[in-house]
């Protein structure tokens, strides 16, 4: 075992845990970061997860991974199931006998009733990325297929027109307006631009440009240990596990995630649920040098928080954004502020 020097004038690390970014109505922006840890061999800046939100009888919510496995038997031929998963067959059968009772007439308190007992079992599809926030916030964004998608082609557009919005260097990285919100039929729909901010040119025009999300090498360095393996986010259980918890009976909660364990609160988590299928990952057109890091440990990490001044922008875009903190309430590794240089 070896021993590292201590220097008593610099800052003591602080432990930081990982955060959830979640999309809210209107715009969020983040900055996407290359391939990393599991991914970077991919050449992948995202990882695809179905995930099962199951909500006990205290009204607790667990995220655990769908062991549903299927195989292509071709186009426009059914999957072959591989593994089925207890879970999602314990939802389709919920779901028809929400649908019988509706074609059957039932008073309200029954449907009413069935309605809530289908809410504890809720399966959604996402695109996991690791990003940055404009304050520089390091977290997971998790996505539909449908935000995935136009990411994926803004990323491919941008990069033929010679700008790297994913890489680590002075020219490269900028930040993507993820916007959710209600289409006129009130489902929602999602769009993803490169954020853009209005400035004057050295002519005195106004002009709009790219919100840029430069990194330097140390930055990157930084947040390459710091930030999730993305394929490693959610606990993937047994069938036996699986069928059990299919019973909803709460010992069996109580006995497979262990009475104290954390869970997400009720209000935590997606609420939008996309039933696309998994087209595949986005593969980034050239070879990134981020990382490689080391790969983190569950849910906390130790990092160093730095604030580096640099102007970025001299007009903030109006954003919102939702934002998890971890465990404790411990504070976000950090890099810099993308929209206010100067805050610390």
């Amino acid at each position: 075992m070896s021993f590292g020097s201590y220097d008593p004038t610099k800052q003591a690390r602080k432990n930081t845990y990982s955060k959830k970014f979640y999309l809210k109505d209107g715009s969020n922006l983040y900055r996407v970061l290359p391939p990393n840890k599991s991914l970077k061999d991919q050449n992948k800046i995202a990882q695809y997860w179905s995930v099962i939100w199951l909500t006990d009888g205290n009204g607790k919510r667990r995220p655990i991974s769908s062991i549903l496995r299927t195989k292509s038997q071709g186009k426009g031929q059914p999957k072959l199931i591989l593994q089925q998963d207890p879970l999602l067959v314990k939802m389709e059968e919920m779901k028809n006998q929400l649908n019988a009772a509706v074609a059957n007439g039932e008073n309200p308190a029954v449907l009413a009733a069935l309605k809530q007992n289908l809410k504890r079992i809720q399966n959604f599809k996402t695109y996991a990325l690791n990003v940055i926030s404009a304050s520089g916030e390091l977290g997971v964004l998790e996505i539909p297929y449908t935000a995935f998608q136009a990411l994926d082609s803004r990323i491919r557009d941008l990069y033929t027109k010679g700008i790297d919005a994913i890489g680590i260097g002075p020219d490269k990285g900028i930040f993507f307006d993820f916007r959710k919100q209600k289409d006129e039929r009130g489902k929602t729909v999602y769009s993803v631009d490169p954020a853009m901010k209005s400035g004057k040119d050295n002519s005195g025009n106004f002009v709009m440009s790219y919100i840029r999300g430069a990194l330097t090498e140390e930055e990157a360095g930084l947040l390459g240990e710091q930030a999730e393996d993305l394929t490693k986010l959610y606990r993937e259980l047994s069938p036996d596990e699986m069928a059990a918890l299919a019973t909803l009976d709460q010992r069996v909660f109580d006995a497979v995630f262990q009475r104290g364990a954390p869970v997400e609160e009720e209000n935590d988590g997606p609420v939008d649920d996309e039933t696309q299928e998994d087209l595949g990952s986005y593969q980034q057109l050239q070879t990134s040098n981020f990382g490689p890091g080391t790969v983190a440990q569950t849910q906390q990490v130790a990092a160093q928080q730095t604030v580096v001044q640099q102007q970025v922008v001299n007009q903030t875009p109006s954003m919102s954004g939702s934002v998890n903190p971890g465990l404790n309430g411990a504070n976000s590794a950090k890099v810099k502020n993308f929209l206010f240089p100067d805050k610390k």
